[in-house]
């Protein structure tokens, strides 16, 4: 009888390979919802997505305003509206209490 021996790391690659196709594919919408869900504040949710080549951030009058995929525009109000709230919030709240630290 003739042992076989399991090759980890290729069966690693391989699922590796698989996991990535399937991050690529995800929809821009709930690519913005994960990347929100994922950040406790605006400007972490802003590193992911400039992580990823997919997506470039929208600025529309010097503010960031979405994401843009394949030439499509994605809103933040529109696909994402109280977490992105949420994020900005948190991110004016650390500021606050940085700020009050630096005054004591």
């Amino acid at each position: 009888m003739e042992k076989k021996f399991i090759n980890f790391k290729e069966i690693s690659e391989k699922l590796q390979e698989k996991i990535d196709l399937n991050a690529s594919n995800i929809a821009p919408e709930e690519y913005l919802y994960f990347c929100a869900m994922e950040s406790n504040t605006i400007l972490e949710f802003y590193e992911k997505i400039e992580k990823n080549p997919q997506y470039s951030l929208f600025k529309l009058e010097g503010t960031t305003q979405g994401i843009e995929h394949k030439g499509k525009i994605y809103l933040f109000k529109d696909y994402i509206p109280r977490r992105h709230q949420v994020l900005i919030w948190n991110m004016l709240a650390l500021d606050n209490e940085q700020d009050m630290e630096h005054e004591r």
